[in-house]
């Protein structure tokens, strides 16, 4: 069949700029998809749009295109000419058409509907996929700021193992010299008291002289850095002012000095000097003490190289003004009170002079086993002796423990207070409280030992009262806490003062921080008893 056609390529130009421009409009949407998808809005919409530019682009556009290069081919053939763009064309041969990229659907009004056809599944997955896989900005941002922060954290492993490093350096350096000064103040004192044994005797003799001298040298100093505090002080002020105003008053030197701190740091030169020999003097008369203390045997030949040596060195540096800020820490140390210069000392001798932990060897297993203090039913390889404490059945310097086994029956409410008459005589208190199941306080025996003399001798508790204060005052401070009724196996008004029995009542009755507290019963228990007021 013969058709006769009319192909214009500038129309169909016309058409393929609308296709584009609808193509590129849809393109726009992108972004908005991201934004859509970053939110969790749904994106279905937006995902047809991006079909639908993918259907243009791959298939309606290169359509038009292939029409538009055979339109403009006819245009430009050699029988076109004067004709113009429209030439009557006789197409005996059907052109192969390309694949339509609609689909049509059957309308009401008898029409029929274009419509691309839907992305296919696979698409559909590997779209999905890229999504999945791709990283936005923030994504990168947060990749480096994790290396950032890995940096951060090797340099920060690193400043702290560096550090603790050169401060176990430094602890080494100090406790290896403090070895080498205790080795060597040992040596020279032990050296001074067998060959100055006539000098301690003659400072014996005369240190009523030797401490007057102390005193004098100790006042005069104190005096003179009082002094040098104000001339320091004054001294400071004029030469920040200007010397030269007050320059008549103080003196040319200090009336030539500049002003500004260059001036004050001048003022006060004449200060600080007397307060290096007000120092001085006061060091001179510490050292004269520690003479006269080593005269009088109060300490010994080490003591004497230790604290004498301190007291020339502050004197020496004082001259020159490095001494006196050392004198003055020295000063505020010895007159801390007695606690805080003993935690000050036990915290700076741990510190320079570590411990090294002794490796503990392996146990011979064909040895019998050591005794553990902590096993009640560990065996004893030998006698019980205070000096070792690995006969010890229990810790004796352990208050916790010592109560734990001294304090019987706690909960009951009435305690037996008495005298020990025997193991099984029937008015000894701690019979009469097990029978009326009442609190008791007795240390007793374990295992063979006499704890009530290990405890005293492990502590070194020279006194009876020692020990009251230590075992029997906070047994009775629990009693009284908790108002319980006290029964007494013998009459406690009738023990001469300094029995345990007496000192038990009138820490009861007067002594203790409960006095007042409880009052007398005569017919309660064996012997009387007392019982909580109100």
């Amino acid at each position: 069949m013969t058709r006769l056609v009319e192909v214009s390529a500038a129309e169909i130009s016309g058409v393929r700029k609308d296709v584009a421009a609808t193509r590129d409009q849809l393109e726009q949407l992108g972004s908005l998809r991201f934004r859509a998808r970053e939110l969790g809005v749904s994106t279905t919409g937006f995902d047809d749009a991006a079909g639908l530019v993918d259907q243009l682009t791959h298939r309606v556009l290169p359509t038009v295109d292939s029409h538009w290069r055979r339109a403009q081919d006819l245009a430009d053939a050699r029988y076109g000419g004067s004709l113009g763009v429209c030439v009557p064309v006789v197409d005996d041969d059907a052109w192969p058409s390309p694949p339509s990229p609609f689909t049509t659907t059957p309308a009401l009004d008898g029409g029929q509907i274009l419509d691309f056809a839907g992305t296919s599944a696979q698409d559909v997955e590997a779209d999905a996929q890229d999504t999945h896989e791709s990283h936005g900005i923030g994504g990168w941002f947060s990749d480096r700021w994790d290396d950032v922060s890995d940096a951060v954290d090797k340099g920060v492993d690193w400043v702290t193992d560096t550090a603790s490093s050169t401060w176990d350096s430094i602890l080494d350096a100090g406790a290896a010299i403090g070895d080498w000064w205790e080795q060597t103040t040992a040596d020279l004192g032990a050296w001074i008291d067998e060959h100055g044994a006539g000098v301690r005797e003659w400072i014996g003799q005369h240190v009523g002289i030797i401490r007057w001298f102390a005193s004098a040298f100790r006042i005069v100093g104190w005096v003179v850095v009082a002094i040098g505090v104000v001339l320091a002080v004054v001294g400071a002020v004029v030469g920040f002012l200007g010397g030269g105003i007050l320059g008549g008053v103080f003196g040319a030197g200090v009336g030539a000095a500049p002003g500004g701190l260059a001036g004050a740091l001048a003022g006060a030169e004449l200060g600080l000097q007397a307060i290096g020999v007000g120092f001085t003097l006061v060091s001179v008369g510490d050292f004269l003490d520690v003479a006269a203390d080593w005269g009088e045997g109060k300490i010994d030949g080490q003591d004497l190289v230790k604290q004498g040596s301190l007291e020339l060195g502050l004197a020496a540096a004082s001259l020159v003004g490095v001494g006196a800020i050392g004198k003055i820490i020295q000063q505020v140390v010895k007159h801390l009170p007695p606690e805080v210069g003993v935690k000050l000392a036990e915290w700076i001798n741990k510190l320079l002079r570590r411990e090294k932990e002794e490796p503990v060897p392996d146990p011979d297993p064909d040895l019998p086993p050591p005794r553990d203090s902590g096993t009640p039913d560990g065996v004893p390889t030998k006698p019980f002796d205070v000096n070792d404490r690995s006969t010890w059945p229990f810790d004796l310097t352990d208050p916790e423990q010592v109560y734990q086994h001294a304090f019987h029956n706690m909960d009951a409410d009435e305690v037996v207070l008495g005298k020990f008459t025997g193991d099984t005589a029937a008015d000894s208190y701690q019979n009469v409280a097990q029978s009326r199941g009442a609190a008791y306080f007795s240390l007793g025996e374990e295992e063979g030992v006499d704890l009530w003399t290990a405890v005293k001798q492990a502590n070194h508790f020279e006194t009876d009262s020692d020990m009251f204060e230590s075992m029997n005052a906070p047994f009775l401070d629990d009693v009284m806490l908790g108002r319980k009724t006290i029964l007494f196996s013998h009459d406690p008004r009738l023990e001469p003062k300094g029995t345990y029995l007496r000192m038990e009542y009138d820490y009861i009755m007067t002594d203790g921080p409960f006095a007042g507290q409880y009052r007398w019963v005569d017919d309660l228990g064996p012997a009387g008893g007392l019982v909580a007021v109100g």
